[in-house]
């Protein structure tokens, strides 16, 4: 019975149907070389062959306890939950990741209210990498908002244009700026993004990723409604520096200048301060 059993189990490895040397069921036209020899170093004949394996196999086997813990600690933890299947309908299956069940108004990212008029975030990884671009533009807005006026405040460097505004596209004098400047800020913007460019791209992300989290919260802060807060005020300031960069190219005046009660002490107001 033994000898049997062997057969079929050999016969079934080698892709035959036990019972039925030399059966193939391999499809027409494919070519398949499968080795009968005996295999190196195994006697084959008969009751001896046999023995002779069983042997080999009894060699093999942990003998010692610590051959043995170090067998019981090789295999897989019964308590765990199966592995997913590697192939699945046809197609390589993958643990599934949070970046990969977001949608345009599922509510799991801060600040989502439904709005994609165009469906340009259609799909998860289209609305990470749209998701990614946001946060990133609302924390350099954030910036900006605070930058701009206080730039045209203090105006460190002289590098204000004649009627005192900032230096930008629509007022000119970005001429002026240290080409060391530009190097400098190019330099650290390159930095800041390799140092999360695979995350952004899905290389060795992990799977409670959220898009635009650096890891950076030494405070401790990090929460739902810290996320909200960033968002929403990242949005107002992408809107704020916008309209500082059209007020001041229609108005040719500084921003500091036409909101005065926002950046001056109100004991300078003159009477004309506010006006509509």
């Amino acid at each position: 019975m033994l000898v049997t059993l062997a057969l079929s189990s050999a016969a079934a490895f080698r892709g035959l149907p036990a019972g039925r040397p030399g059966a193939s069921r391999v499809a027409p036209g494919v070519r398949m070389d499968i080795y009968d020899g005996p295999s190196p170093g195994v006697e084959t004949s008969g009751k001896a062959g046999l023995e002779d394996g069983l042997g080999k196999f009894a060699d093999a086997a942990p003998k010692t306890e610590a051959e043995l813990a170090a067998a019981r600690a090789s295999q897989p933890d019964p308590s765990a939950a199966p592995a997913p299947d590697v192939m699945a309908a046809g197609r390589s299956a993958k643990t599934v990741s949070f970046c990969d069940t977001i949608r345009v108004g599922g509510k799991q990212l801060a600040g989502d209210v439904g709005f994609d008029p165009l469906a340009i975030a259609d799909t998860p990884s289209a609305l990470v990498w749209y998701r990614e671009a946001e946060v990133k533009h609302a924390r350099l807005a954030m910036l900006a908002a605070v930058g701009w006026p206080l730039s045209e405040q203090l105006n460190l460097g002289g590098l204000l244009t004649a009627d005192g505004r900032a230096p930008s596209l629509a007022n000119g004098g970005l001429d002026a700026v240290s080409v060391v400047y530009w190097l400098a800020a190019l330099g650290l913007g390159v930095f800041a993004e390799t140092r999360y460019l695979d995350t952004q791209i899905g290389v060795g992300r992990k799977t409670d990723y959220c898009p635009g989290m650096l890891g950076f919260d030494p405070l401790g802060g990090d929460s739902d409604f810290t996320r909200a807060a960033e968002i929403w005020n990242g949005r107002v300031a992408m809107v704020a520096v916008t309209i500082y960069a059209l007020e001041e190219a229609v108005t040719k005046t500084a921003v500091v200048s036409e909101t005065p009660w926002l950046f001056e002490p109100f004991w300078s107001w003159g009477p004309t301060v506010i006006q509509f």
